[in-house]
């Protein structure tokens, strides 16, 4: 069976001590509130309502674990998956916090994926979020989500204006739309290039 259809949950955490024992490559999905952390990794695992999601800003309030592959022996999991607090509108202090401690705790197995609204861009609270990963020295990219929203020349606008700032995690940016699931397979791929597992 493919990896990306044996997501389960795992577990809700109000801290990092909480977390599973790092026994296997971790994918992080962080970004502002409402870009669609929670939908995608639904879209990912193909199961819509794997993840709760909320149209209230800030609905995220713990890390959300979950797990995939290895069915077979459930307790020792192929990938963990981590759905982070949002950040921006109805988040608080301690949530950003915890997405620090969350990424110095776990960064030598974890992969965070960046998601930002292909509609509004890069805001300056996501360049503070880059700068903590980078200072962190944590392997990070950026993807473009709800790219159903602007039209084709706008998201090749949008992606070029990030290719063209300062940040080297535009190199190879990737843009989906869980709605029409574009860009989610490219996705599946890439990441299990990234962690060499098996799709």
């Amino acid at each position: 069976m493919s990896l990306w259809r044996t997501g389960r949950f795992l577990k809700s955490c109000v801290d990092v001590a909480q977390l599973p024992a790092q026994t296997c490559p971790e994918l992080a999905f962080l970004g502002r509130t409402n870009v669609g952390k929670s939908s995608l990794i639904g879209a990912l695992f193909h199961q819509p309502t794997l993840v709760r999601t909320s149209r209230q800003h800030g609905s995220t309030k713990m890390l959300n674990v979950f797990a995939a592959g290895n069915l077979k022996r459930p307790q020792t999991p192929s990938l963990f998956v981590v759905d982070t607090p949002g950040y921006g509108i109805g988040s608080t202090k301690e949530q950003m916090h915890l997405l620090g401690d969350y990424v110095s705790a776990r960064r030598d197995k974890l992969l965070c994926l960046l998601l930002v609204d292909a509609s509004h861009g890069l805001k300056p609270i996501d360049r503070y979020v880059l700068d903590l990963l980078h200072e962190l020295e944590a392997n990070h990219q950026i993807v473009l989500t709800k790219a159903d929203k602007i039209g084709l020349a706008k998201l090749r606008k949008v992606g070029g204006a990030l290719e063209a700032s300062s940040c080297p995690q535009c190199a190879d940016l990737r843009a989906c739309s869980v709605k029409l699931r574009q860009g989610i397979e490219g996705m599946q791929k890439h990441v299990t290039k990234q962690f060499r597992l098996k799709l």
